[in-house]
């Protein structure tokens, strides 16, 4: 993102870019200290055109120049981070990029996340629905937003169910359909959307379809959480439904530190989320720690995963695993 800053405050424009370009490097600051020479576009060898965003101080004006953010005495005052959402507001308002709105349910969402496959994060999340379902006493709901869902591998289905293609035909079409036609449950209760084996409905919606989607399950009225399997990269759907979350588990296993560390920083500029949603989890620990920034640790546990009696996987917590479960359910229940 290119930004030209046109200033009466050289001193405030040059720390204001050196935080905001330090804190992301893709945002390029042209200062115009407009107090060594005459404002206007004849007088500026930066090409306007060329810029992504036009930033002034308030009181300054031109009759050439229309400012795409104008930053008053006052907001000054602004945390860095206030600061990097208002750019990114202003970018996204000249871009006619639409802002995410949160989604505002009854059930609360749970979102799990990492910074690459083999993290356990499905293991975790499931974990975690079951021991809200067996400890808690609560209806929990698991939706995998991965391209293709491994759910069916946990989730038996006792009857003959009909699966989440049809629900979604139905519920675009506006038709009547018994929610629990679509569901099948795990051992401990959890349940999930019957998928079929080729696809993920849920990793190819739209924003506006998850919406619709999730406010159909609110209409229910079934559920206490949503717990939602993510997936990377970001785009509009996953920013609404981190947006929506009441917290964010950030699964990490200890192998990809620079791919965390840019996945943390997304997390904790502010733009779509607040940062006591986030809660950072240490997968496949040696051992339990302490940590300043509250680290959830899960102890290495070969049995965290089982076979259930009519032969389908199942999460087990009754070890070291669901030590660390039981805990990070403390924290997101």
């Amino acid at each position: 993102m290119r930004i030209a800053y046109f200033t009466n405050d050289l001193e405030f424009a040059k720390r204001f870019s050196m935080l905001l370009g330090k804190n992301d490097t893709d945002m390029i600051f042209e200062i115009i200290d407009v107090k060594s020479q005459i404002l206007g576009l004849g007088d500026c060898e930066l090409d306007i055109e060329n810029c992504d965003l036009i930033v002034g101080d308030v009181g300054i004006s031109a009759d050439d120049l229309r400012f795409d953010l104008l930053i008053s005495q006052d907001d000054k005052l602004l945390t860095l981070c206030e600061h990097y959402n208002n750019l990114v507001a202003a970018y996204r308002r000249k871009r006619g990029i639409r802002s995410t709105k949160p989604y505002g349910g009854q059930a609360k969402i749970l979102y799990f996340c990492s910074s690459g496959g083999g993290s356990g994060k499905t293991t975790i999340a499931l974990g975690v629905a079951d021991e809200l379902c067996r400890f808690h006493d609560k209806k929990v709901l698991y939706l995998c937003m991965e391209p293709f869902s491994g759910s069916d591998k946990y989730f038996e289905v006792f009857d003959r169910k009909k699966d989440m293609d049809e629900y979604l035909y139905l519920l675009f079409s506006k038709k009547e359909a018994n929610l629990f036609d679509f569901l099948a449950t795990d051992t401990y209760g959890t349940f999930a959307f019957c998928m079929n084996k080729f696809r993920n409905p849920f990793y190819e919606m739209t924003e506006l379809e998850m919406r619709e989607v999730l406010e159909n399950l609110d209409i229910c009225g079934q559920f206490d959480y949503i717990v939602c399997d993510g997936y990377l990269p970001f785009g509009q759907l996953e920013m609404m439904l981190t947006s929506s979350a009441y917290k964010i588990c950030i699964v990490d296993d200890g192998k990809k530190e620079s791919a965390l560390k840019k996945m943390l920083s997304y997390f904790e500029r502010g733009i779509y989320v607040q940062k006591d949603k986030l809660v950072k989890v240490k997968n496949f620990a040696e051992f339990e720690d302490e940590s300043e920034d509250g680290t959830v640790f899960i102890l290495r546990d070969s049995d965290c995963i089982g076979v259930s009696q009519s032969g389908m996987l199942q999460v087990n917590t009754d070890g070291d695993f669901g030590l660390g479960i039981k805990k990070l359910c403390g924290e997101v229940a």
